[in-house]
């Protein structure tokens, strides 16, 4: 009785252990509504199509070989989609608890530090064109209210 039972639920325990899944990315379509991910499972299975979701307001485009956590939509091992994508390659290190980290592989940092300043720190090699060359520091102690646009040049 119980191998019976075993054999009918086997198909139902297969897909519920593949349900979430991790893999490495080789390709990246960004040119469509959500993005298109070509990944490579630990099983060595490449799965084209995936769709990446990415929190509202914000966007990036991975590089080949970020580690992707996948799911599988309604247990279909068929329909995959990237739910947290993440790059140990470039991921800034060493940080507080609380604070934040905009960053990418060229070595920009844009950081939300714990003592309530912000840190814009740009490559020093290839500096973001038109806005800050060097490092700067900014602490806010009351509600800014510009009434024009704020471009800084130079060195702060």
């Amino acid at each position: 009785m119980a191998a019976l039972v075993d054999r009918l639920l086997a198909p139902l325990k297969r897909r519920l252990l593949f349900m979430v899944r991790r893999g490495l990315l080789s390709l990246v379509n960004d040119a469509l509504g959500l993005q298109g991910l070509q990944a490579n499972l630990l099983a060595g299975e490449l799965r084209d199509k995936v769709e990446r979701f990415q929190e509202y307001g914000f966007s990036s485009v991975p590089l080949p070989g970020a580690e992707a956590i996948l799911l599988a939509v309604g247990a279909n091992p068929g329909y995959l989609v990237a739910i947290a994508v993440d790059d140990k390659r470039y991921r800034p290190t060493g940080g507080a608890p609380g604070e934040v980290t905009l960053y990418s592989k060229f070595g920009h940092r844009i950081l939300l530090k714990a003592d309530g300043t912000i840190e814009i720190k740009p490559n020093a090699a290839a500096p973001v064109a038109g806005l800050v060359t060097g490092a700067c520091a900014c602490a806010f102690t009351g509600a800014p209210h510009p009434q024009a646009s704020v471009t800084v040049k130079g060195s702060l």
